[in-house]
């Protein structure tokens, strides 16, 4: 959180750390928050949990997702969301 919130926005979050629901959940959530429109969260692991899910459910419209594979999905910040 500290480093985002120096960062202010930032255009890529990649996410490789420990796979809790939890834990994904907290980092999408707070990514998107500092993510600019247009700028992209890559995600490894979704499979783990179903915090992926979740929180594409919670974003709907706001962001388009691609996914690489069962375990690996990219979602890309609509370029309207504030």
């Amino acid at each position: 959180p500290d480093l985002l919130e120096r960062l202010g926005r930032v255009d890529l979050f990649i996410h490789d750390s420990e796979h809790s629901f939890e834990n994904q959940f907290f980092e999408f959530r707070l990514a998107w928050q500092h993510l600019r429109p247009g700028g992209l969260i890559a995600a490894s692991d979704i499979n783990c949990s179903e915090a992926f899910t979740t929180f594409q459910q919670q974003v709907g419209a706001g962001g388009q997702t691609y996914f690489v594979d069962d375990g690996m999905a990219i979602m890309i910040k609509s370029e309207r969301e504030p």
